[in-house]
């Protein structure tokens, strides 16, 4: 073998060791990186509070799309269908941060053009989750209405406001399956702080990793997540009576176009540290393949003349 062409296998194999096979060959999700930080659970955007947080657009369905998605999840009869009316633009946002011991999520849609009346206005979000490595096998559902399986399910949280008069619901569902009447609930949510507020429909999580069902996972560590806020509210001074008059507002987070889990977003917890320093080894490696890449282009150049 040619002193050129051997410089040249060496160097790639340098290279390629900073990145393994299958890393290269893992499926390709939507991702999102929770942000080392901390929230307050109050339904309140503080000034400040999420500015460093991760942050992704959530998808805004039309109906149509939503009501395929939500056919293909099994989750169609959660949501009341009336006709409202649709803002001229509605944006939302899913925010991501962690700690050592928490996960924070918040959830914002934008229906700023709207003056919310305090009394009438709903919402509710939902997580579905996988954080047990062994359930990413794509195995969702449980079948026949089997056992719960570990590391999987959904969070559901409703507020619903008509008239001054409430209703406030959240429920655990420990994984997902077709029929949802097969399914044990819990409720409250254990190890889950939630609270929401009207106006722009913001959804604050706090998730405790160690007294929750999401206790897979810490710092450094990927779970898949779909998170979904739906609301309406209706404008103030408007006939509240009349649903015509009320603002609907949808985020999904990934887009949902195919069944789950596939659907589900990467969601990675951040290590809160100051600054990466490589180790030794990665930079000798990475040296060794860049000078051996720069050798060789200097041999065959030299062979060239």
């Amino acid at each position: 073998m040619r002193p050129r062409w051997l410089l040249l296998a060496v160097s790639l194999v340098c290279l390629l060791v900073l990145f393994p096979a299958s890393a290269l060959s893992q499926q390709q999700r939507a991702e999102l990186h929770a942000t080392c930080g901390a929230a307050t659970a109050d339904g309140v955007m503080s000034p400040g509070e999420w500015d460093d947080a991760g942050v992704v657009a959530m998808w805004i369905p039309s109906t149509t799309e939503a009501e395929a998605a939500l056919a293909e999840l099994g989750l169609e009869g959660i949501e009341r269908e009336v006709s409202l009316a649709q803002p001229p633009v509605v944006t939302a946002w899913l925010y991501a941060m962690n700690d050592e011991s928490h996960l924070y999520l918040g959830q914002r849609m934008n229906l700023d053009s709207v003056v919310a009346d305090p009394l009438n206005w709903n919402a509710y979000g939902t997580l579905l989750f996988m954080d047990e490595p062994d359930a990413l096998d794509g195995d969702w559902e449980a079948p026949n209405c089997g056992p719960p399986r570990p590391g999987e399910g959904d969070y559901l949280i409703y507020e619903y406001w008509e008239g001054g008069l409430s209703l406030i619901s959240e429920e655990f569902t420990p994984h997902r399956a077709g029929n949802f009447s097969c399914l044990p609930s819990l409720s409250p949510i254990p190890g889950v702080n939630w609270a929401m507020a009207p106006g722009s429909l913001f959804v604050e999580w706090e998730v405790d990793l160690n007294a929750s069902d999401v206790d897979k996972v810490g710092l450094g560590d990927c779970l898949l997540i779909f998170s979904k806020l739906t609301g309406s509210v209706c404008p103030q001074g408007a006939d509240c009576a009349d649903m015509g008059n009320w603002v609907l507002g949808k985020g999904w987070w990934p887009h949902a176009t195919v069944d789950a889990p596939d659907i589900l977003g990467m969601l990675c917890l951040d290590p809160c540290e100051v600054e990466f320093v490589p180790e030794p080894g990665s930079i000798f490696l990475l040296g060794s393949g860049l000078a051996g890449l720069a050798g060789y282009a200097a041999l065959r150049w030299r062979g060239r003349e």
